[in-house]
């Protein structure tokens, strides 16, 4: 996917060398992340009972994802991964309005298509931290550019993944995402600017829920 995984004009040549310890720095804090979450869920688990079995072979996953794209990084010179970091705005159903943040992994299979596993987090506050409630969204997908004619590039995204829910309340809906989405890329000097709209079914253990995250990010 050239379009959402490279710069459309060509990067600045300062920053080739920018590139390994930026991308090292984005895996430490994928890593982080991941390890923060893992002692949430293992916080959340007493309250979550039943659900929290579906939440850690969730993060295993995850995890195992990680690690793939890690070696990918580390064995492919000619179409390196690409990495993306931005805010996540989520609109849920159940819980209301939530902000946070998102990382992404992108792997390029061709110029149209790729693949992509990434983590959000968001914190569903603005009722109070006594009412807060706070989600984990990771996410696996494909990413299939569309035609385009000028430096704006549309993109469909598709995928699976999961909605995390650490509270208790009678409304709330944890399990499993199906996301059907739609994006733009928009290249800047030495990065590429994205944002996107990517809505998602949650199948819950006795109810279906609706969350539509908006990302505003940078791919680096």
């Amino acid at each position: 996917m050239r379009a959402v995984l490279e710069p459309i004009r060509k990067p600045h040549p300062a920053s080739a060398w920018l590139r390994k310890p930026c991308a090292a720095f984005l895996c430490i804090a994928v890593a982080t992340a991941a390890a923060a979450s893992s002692a949430l869920l293992t916080i959340c688990s007493l309250k979550l009972g039943a659900r929290s079995r579906f939440s850690d072979r969730l993060l295993l996953a995850l995890v195992c994802l990680m690690g793939w794209t890690a070696s990918a990084q580390a064995q492919t010179q000619v179409t390196p991964l690409r990495y993306g970091i931005g805010f996540n705005i989520v609109l849920s159903g159940q819980e209301g309005l939530g902000l946070g943040f998102v990382g992404r992994a992108s792997y390029p299979i061709n110029a149209d298509l790729s693949f992509a596993g990434e983590l959000g987090f968001s914190g569903f506050v603005l009722d109070g931290r006594d009412d807060a409630a706070y989600a984990l969204q990771p996410q696996a997908m494909a990413i299939v550019t569309l035609p385009f004619t000028n430096e704006r590039a549309p993109y469909l995204i598709t995928g699976v993944g999961g909605f995390i829910v650490t509270n208790t309340n009678d409304d709330s809906i944890s399990g499993p995402t199906i996301h059907l989405g739609l994006g733009w890329v928009r290249p800047l000097t030495d990065t590429t600017l994205f944002y996107e709209i990517n809505p998602a079914l949650v199948l819950g253990d006795s109810a279906v829920g609706v969350a539509i995250p908006f990302r505003v990010g940078f791919i680096f």
